[in-house]
């Protein structure tokens, strides 16, 4: 994207945030069906007290966590960038419930280096970077929850991750962004 600030008469472009360093990532065995890593709140809590009643080998990792969810394994901290990607790695589904709707973060490009399906809650500009056979979205907790099974029995995780995988590791690391930067220099 690119945008013109007229009172300065800068022009400006919009990149996407990279993938993590790819030595963190390791094809991991899996460990896990379902992985949320972020802070609690009461929206992210009802999300995940749906997955964590409905599936098994949930992992949750966060601060703010203090009740946590029975059913999951929670870890009541925050992660590094290390433990946060050897636990997307780690499990066949990464769930994103965004904060806010509005934007698309980094977490979107390292869990999508991963090994796991990124299911997502529907973001704006989510689009410009994936399309649903690479990030597929949910609304809600029912078509997440529906989501998840079909990705779980029908076995199309492989389908997903590989898709998401392949696109961000071309596309999104930092490498291909610093590439991007000098091209919109010259």
């Amino acid at each position: 994207s690119k945008c013109v600030l007229e009172s300065y008469d800068i022009e400006a472009h919009l990149l996407p945030f990279p993938m993590a360093d790819e030595e963190l990532y390791g094809n991991l065995d899996m460990k896990y069906d379902i992985c949320f890593i972020g802070r609690c709140d009461e929206k992210r809590e009802r999300y995940m007290k749906v997955a964590a009643d409905n599936f098994d080998d949930v992992f949750i990792g966060g601060p703010e966590w203090n009740g946590g969810v029975i059913g999951a394994e929670v870890e009541n901290r925050w992660l590094s960038q290390k433990e946060m990607i050897e636990k997307y790695e780690e499990s066949r589904i990464v769930i994103n419930i965004a904060k806010t709707r509005e934007h698309v973060t980094h977490r979107i490009f390292e869990a999508g280096a991963a090994n796991s399906v990124v299911l997502t809650e529907r973001l704006s500009g989510l689009r410009e970077f994936y399309s649903e056979d690479e990030m597929p979205c949910f609304e809600d907790p029912g078509e997440m929850t529906s989501k998840i099974s079909d990705i779980l029995m029908d076995n199309m995780q492989h389908n997903f991750s590989s898709n998401s995988r392949e696109k961000t590791r071309e596309n999104y690391t930092m490498t291909s962004i610093a590439e991007r930067i000098i091209e919109i220099a010259e």
